[in-house]
């Protein structure tokens, strides 16, 4: 071949490499624009404002993380997760707890390890606890005790920190999932018993007084100091509403 004829199809080479990734351009393009007027919303972020998971599942998939940069590869581990934890939070925050738990559970895999795209276990295990802690506090403001106790048991058995027992070798020197949430529930218990929080015997109601007030702050002081697990403000927040929470409860939980 000559050099006349090398440069001419070094010329034709990228020319064809140029089309085929304007194809793949035009294409990826073409579903977005296909999505955007199908879902009504630009991306993934734009369509979980609006509470629309189904588009925020297409436009994810629209990245494959098989044939991806490594960008690319944490745009869509990140895409997951937001999608992952937002949809359990709003089934959550509407009562229903197994469809809440479902979602972490049906998308296990989904769950990777930083930037990358093997199935990281203690991920999924966090997800798991934190959703569940949720549902026990929320549970024991209910004065559903033996409810949440229950729950307890579908805890992975793993440590706090997410870890299973062949994935550290400290696992039985670590704090786990469902001693921690036990101890949280029959420190709870014996509180109740002597009468030192407000209202969790019936339904929060938006009727406050200074003994209720000083109860529930020594109900958290108590559990915290005991089980190195506070009770976050979720649980109050939807039973009284945050304009309350922010008002009243904002100087006396430090939150």
């Amino acid at each position: 071949m000559t050099k006349k004829n090398k440069h001419t199809f070094r010329i034709l080479y990228l020319m064809m490499f140029s089309f085929a990734l304007q194809g793949c351009a035009s294409e990826y393009e073409k579903a977005v624009a296909d999505y955007t007027k199908q879902y009504d919303c630009i991306n993934i972020d734009d369509c979980l404002s609006k509470y629309n998971f189904e588009g925020a599942r297409a436009f994810v998939n629209l990245i494959d993380p098989n044939n991806s940069s490594y960008s690319d590869i944490a745009k869509y581990s990140e895409g997951w997760e937001k999608i992952i934890n937002q949809e359990s939070d709003f089934w959550f925050n509407d009562g229903n707890y197994e469809k809440a738990i479902s979602i972490i559970k049906d998308e296990k895999l989904k769950f990777h390890s930083s930037g990358g795209t093997m199935f990281d276990q203690s991920s999924y295990n966090l997800a798991l606890y934190k959703l569940i802690r949720s549902i026990i506090e929320e549970l024991l403001f209910e004065n559903k005790i033996q409810e949440a106790k229950k729950w307890c048991f579908r805890l992975p058995d793993a440590t706090t920190e997410g870890w299973t027992r062949s994935g550290t070798s400290e696992f039985d020197a670590k704090p786990k999932m469902k001693e921690t949430m036990m101890m949280m529930i029959t420190e709870f218990e014996k509180i109740s018993k002597k009468k030192i929080m407000f209202g969790f015997g019936k339904k929060l109601g938006i009727s406050f007084s200074l003994k209720r007030l000083i109860g529930i702050t020594g109900l958290k002081s108590s559990i915290a100091h005991k089980t190195g697990v506070p009770l976050t403000k979720g649980g109050v927040e939807r039973k009284i509403g945050r304009g309350i929470i922010r008002t009243v409860f904002g100087k006396i939980f430090k939150w």
